[in-house]
C-alpha cells in the first residue's frame, strides 16, 4: 500500500507501473491513464485483480523467502540518479548469496497461465519487463533481476529479467518525450480507440440533457 507521501512523489514523475502504459506496451491501462493521474490528479480504482495483489504480495513474499534463503529489505520510492522523471517502488530488495537484486511480485488467475514461462526461465510477459528495467534503473542494481508469481494460491514460479540497456534507453526517451510533451504541458495524448479514452471524452463531453432552444 502507497503511502500519502509516495502517492506525491509518484505524480512527479513515470513510474515502473506507468511506463509499459506510455510507451503502448500495456493490456491493462494507456498513456491516457498517466496522463490523467498526473495532470487531473485521477486515482485509479481498485480492481479484484489489484485487490488481490495487494493483499497476497506480503505472502508471496515469505513465499520466495523460504525457497530462496534471500534476505529481503524495502526501499520505497525511488528516483533516478540522473533522470529525474524516471521513479520506481520496487516492491522488495533481495539479497541473495551476498549480492542484492531486485524482486518484483506478481499474482495470477488460472486463466492468465500461459502468460508465465516456466520456473526459472526468463519468459515473463512483456508488458512486465519495462517495470523491471525501470526499478533496476533507479536502484543501479543491474544484472539480474527476480519476478515471483503466484498463481492460481498455489502456482509459485521464479522467474528473471535480464538488464537491457539499449531497451531502458528506448523507454526512457519514450518517457521523457511524454513529460515534456504531454505533462509539462497539459496536452493530453492522441487520442485512440481503448475505453479509457471513450469514457475520459464522455466526461469532457457529456450527453446534451436539456432541451436545445431555437
Amino acid at each position: 500500500m502507497l503511502t500519502d507521501e509516495q502517492k506525491k512523489l509518484r505524480r512527479t514523475g513515470i513510474t515502473g507501473s506507468e511506463i509499459a502504459a506510455v510507451a503502448g506496451l500495456s493490456p491493462y491501462a494507456t498513456s491516457l491513464d498517466v496522463w490523467r493521474a498526473k495532470v487531473e490528479g485521477l486515482e485509479t480504482e481498485e480492481t479484484p485483480a489489484m485487490k488481490r495483489g495487494r493483499i497476497l504480495e506480503a505472502p508471496a513474499a515469505q513465499w520466495y523467502q523460504e525457497d530462496t534463503g534471500a534476505e529481503l529489505r524495502m526501499v520505497g520510492t525511488v528516483r533516478h540518479p540522473s533522470l529525474k522523471h524516471i521513479l520506481a517502488t520496487p516492491d522488495r530488495i533481495a539479497k541473495l548469496r551476498g549480492e542484492e537484486r531486485v524482486l518484483e511480485i506478481k499474482t495470477s488467475s488460472l486463466w492468465a497461465v500461459e502468460q508465465w514461462g516456466e520456473h526459472g526461465s526468463h519468459d515473463v510477459p512483456k508488458h512486465v519487463i519495462p517495470q523491471v528495467l525501470w526499478e533496476m534503473a533507479c536502484t543501479g542494481l543491474h544484472g539480474v533481476a527476480d519476478v515471483a508469481v503466484l498463481i492460481a494460491g498455489d502456482d509459485f514460479r521464479v522467474l528473471h529479467v535480464q538488464w537491457d540497456g539499449e531497451l531502458f534507453e528506448m523507454l526512457a526517451e519514450c518517457a521523457v518525450r511524454f513529460w515534456v510533451d504531454h505533462i509539462e504541458k497539459s496536452v493530453p495524448p492522441p487520442i485512440d480507440g481503448s475505453d479509457s479514452c471513450s469514457n475520459w471524452l464522455a466526461e469532457r463531453f457529456p450527453e446534451q440533457t436539456t432541451p436545445l432552444v431555437i
